[in-house]
């Protein structure tokens, strides 16, 4: 029986519909096409597959693990962005990529995904998943004022331009260019990064997983947002509170058995790599 599969896309990028025309007779050779969604209408909780097939890049990638919700199921990413560091196929590539699933030289790897809720005088008004990181920051080119509690415990307060917590997957993103390590996906971890902290003790902090992440707006501070892997942004009102747990549900990416995370990581990133000067 042929598995089942999803073809999605998204509308920011236009070439998505011509590479998913190109690309469908490949795939139904060998799956049972259920359902496609290039404009971001299905409700994909509801979608019985067995793998999804995402055009775009990593933002794609990102957005489809919070669309899947409580039902996430393997996702292959076809990349046509510029960065590809999720998104490791090619178009050109697709006989490659299904033999590849065919014979077994393909792993589906579980990622931890936030679970992310926002309060406001005790209740929640807002809620998300997420893939990379969720970011407390600035609106205004000033300082904000955030307190971190860890299990309810007071951790510290941040005079910066933000709090970044990452997953092990974000960890290269934002947390990144924030000077917060680099996490290894397997690891079961959150990452607290401050943005350009106003001091020098404010390092980032690697912590389990199974810790409850609380940030609070400090009410004297100025105008602040959450932002959810750089797509959702929520506007926060002074004494408002970010939880930050994590969610039972784990995203699931194709990658290859023969590529390791940390060629991806020379690859994309020449993490390792010197710095050739000009005249050396």
């Amino acid at each position: 029986m042929k598995k089942k599969i999803v073809i999605l896309g998204y509308p920011e990028k236009p070439e998505v519909a011509a590479v998913a025309k190109r690309l469908r007779p490949h795939l139904a050779k060998e799956f049972d096409i259920v359902a496609e969604d290039l404009a971001n209408d299905l409700d994909l909780e509801k979608v019985q597959a067995d793998l999804a097939v995402v055009i775009g890049g990593d933002g794609s990638i990102l957005a489809t693990v919070r669309r899947m919700g409580s039902r996430q199921i393997p996702i292959l990413g076809l990349n046509l962005g510029k960065f590809g560091f999720l998104a490791e196929f090619h178009e050109e590539d697709i006989e490659d990529v299904i033999a590849h699933l065919r014979d077994g030289s393909t792993v589906c790897r579980q990622r931890t995904v936030l679970h992310c809720d926002l309060r406001r005088g005790g209740k929640v008004v807002e809620k998300s998943l997420a893939a990379n990181d969720a970011v407390v920051s600035h609106t205004q080119v000033r300082v904000i004022r955030t307190r971190l509690y860890i299990d309810d415990e007071y951790i510290a307060t941040y005079v910066s331009d933000g709090l970044v917590v990452s997953t092990p997957t974000g960890s290269t993103a934002y947390s990144l260019s924030s000077g917060g390590p680099i996490v290894e996906p397997g690891i079961q971890a959150f990452v607290l990064t401050p943005v350009c902290p106003h001091t020098l003790s404010a390092r980032p902090l690697v912590v389990s997983c199974e810790k409850v992440i609380e940030i609070e707006l400090d009410p004297a501070s100025p105008d602040a947002s959450l932002t959810i892997d750089g797509q959702l942004v929520y506007d926060l009102e002074k004494g408002d509170r970010v939880r930050i747990t994590k969610s039972p549900y784990y995203f699931q990416l194709i990658e290859l058995k023969t590529r390791s995370y940390f060629e991806t990581l020379r690859e994309k990133l020449n993490w390792g790599g010197q710095i050739n000067n000009a005249g050396d």
